[in-house]
């Protein structure tokens, strides 16, 4: 869903219909949800870095604190997955047919180097700061976030009673802050566009 965001929004946002759907698929974002997931699955699926080239480009700039932005609020929403498409592309952004001729893999594989070398992107990293440390079956728990321009954040807690925050820092400043749990208390600083991983097993 690109262009018709406020049909999966209406079906949602009534208690009948969201009850007949099984799940919605989202292309670029899945901010705009109802609050409450009312028993329906959401995906973010198939959004893609592009390069900031003189034709045009819908992402230019900060590109981690915009990957990772996308995974916060995605998962914030309800999301169940976030995607990036493509996986690996090569130095000319290949192949393609037709469509997107700028895009940017997760991974770049420079084929006309030897032997060839594999390149992490910045979607790779974005990626990491989830992947890495949130487990396969971990749901979502409450944080409070900030929003643009402040602190950023999603928690999950993992199968093995773990608990992963990820945190951007969207402000233009130097951001300290607490992380508290169950009496347990810790502090940080990030400087401005830093993205971070915490990581911790609750004693009881």
């Amino acid at each position: 869903m690109w262009d018709l965001i406020d049909f999966p929004i209406k079906v949602l946002s009534d208690p009948k219909a969201a009850l007949a759907a099984a799940g919605s698929r989202f292309i670029a974002t899945a901010e705009a949800l109802p609050r409450k997931p009312n028993c329906t699955t959401v995906f973010q699926t198939r959004i893609f870095g592009s390069r900031n080239v003189p034709d045009g480009d819908w992402q230019k700039g900060k590109l981690l604190e915009e990957q990772t932005r996308l995974i916060i609020g995605a998962t914030r929403n309800w999301a169940k997955s976030v995607v990036l498409w493509n996986l690996v592309l090569n130095q000319n952004h290949e192949p393609y047919l037709g469509g997107c001729t700028t895009c940017r893999g997760v991974i770049t594989v420079n084929d006309a180097a030897s032997p060839a070398q594999v390149i992490e992107t910045v979607d790779f990293t974005a990626l990491g700061h989830a992947s890495k440390f949130v487990q396969p079956g971990a749901f979502r728990i409450e944080s409070n976030s900030f929003g643009q321009g402040s602190l950023e954040d999603v928690a999950f807690q993992n199968p093995d009673g773990s608990i992963a925050l990820l945190v951007l820092n969207g402000s233009g400043s130097i951001t300290p802050f607490n992380i508290s749990w169950r009496g347990a208390y810790a502090s940080a600083i990030l400087k401005p566009g830093v993205v971070a991983t915490f990581r911790w097993t609750p004693t009881h």
